[in-house]
């Protein structure tokens, strides 16, 4: 938000009253907090942020609350197509997403972090012997495939661990932790984001072995704290990672391949070192903060122009 009221005067809507009020443009960040009701009462262009694209169609994959995701896909279809209607234009951060929406004026606005938040000396060698598992939705990203790899990975390296940091439904988490017993896996929430990224700078390898995937944020974080990434190859996540030279990429769900991607990236120096100089490369070339201020006033500009 910083960075964008450095280009232009920024209110934030917080009543129905603010709507009476004459507005240039209105941008609502997501999608899934957006109301009817106030955008049937907007008189100004809307701009909406889409990030995913799992409401589109039903995704089936094995979690606790499978017949809910059914359900609540339904009606999230039905809710953001009457919102598509509305909007002026649609911001995507993924070309993925970008293609299951159906709207006449979409653009694609990459996501972008600050590389130097994330930046960790190199020349203290204080890595530990962790695979980092970042985010909610454990099983839509993939953490049976995970589970399933450890005793492979403990194979070659007997002392290996598991963390998963994010905040999740305590029926995800409980499940969760009952298919990962007599494994070394920790699980860990309620981190702040200097926490975060402590973990991100210290542990060896990121894994993301999704189901489904319309980006993976944690992706660009951990490329630019020098931490390699294994991830599958689905959704938005080939377009971040082109395998074998900022990242390693193996068929979804393939738990024997992950294993192998796993070992390879902690075994093989020369292997490694070019996953982190080329993930460095990539965040700094495509996702930074700066590259996403700029594409969004290129869609504020032709939105109001228009």
């Amino acid at each position: 938000m910083g960075e964008i009221e450095k280009h232009h005067q920024i209110r934030i809507y917080c009543s129905p009253a603010d709507l009476d009020e004459r507005w240039d443009l209105a941008h609502a960040l997501d999608i899934k907090h957006l109301s009817v009701g106030v955008i049937e009462r907007l008189r100004c262009p809307l701009i909406v942020d889409i990030h995913d694209h799992y409401w589109t169609k039903f995704h089936p994959f094995f979690c606790p609350d499978l017949p809910l995701r059914f359900f609540l896909q339904k009606y999230r279809k039905v809710k953001y197509q009457r919102i598509l209607k509305r909007a002026a234009a649609v911001i995507a951060h993924s070309k993925c997403v970008l293609e299951k929406i159906e709207h006449p004026r979409k653009f694609l606005v990459h996501y972008g972090i600050d590389p130097e938040v994330f930046k960790k000396d190199e020349s203290a060698d204080d890595r530990e012997d962790i695979i980092l598992f970042v985010g909610r939705d454990y099983f839509r990203k993939g953490i049976l495939t995970i589970f399933r790899a450890m005793p492979l990975i403990l194979k070659e390296l007997p002392i290996a661990r598991l963390v998963i940091v994010g905040k999740e439904f305590w029926h995800s988490r409980m499940l969760a932790k009952l298919l990962s017993v007599n494994l070394p896996v920790e699980f860990t929430d309620g981190l702040t984001r200097d926490q975060l990224i402590k973990y991100y700078r210290k542990t060896r390898i990121l894994v993301l072995p999704s189901k489904v995937e319309a980006f993976g944020i944690s992706i660009i974080e951990a490329m630019a704290a020098g931490t390699p990434v294994v991830a599958s190859k689905v959704g938005g996540i080939p377009e971040i990672i082109t395998n074998g030279e900022n990242g390693l990429l193996f068929k979804r769900g393939d738990f024997r391949e992950l294993a192998q991607m796993v070992g390879l990236s902690l075994k093989d120096e020369k292997i490694r070192k070019r996953l982190i100089e080329n993930g460095l490369k990539i965040v700094k070339d495509n996702f930074t903060i700066k590259g996403m201020i700029e594409e969004i006033n290129r869609v504020y500009s032709k939105v109001v122009n228009r």
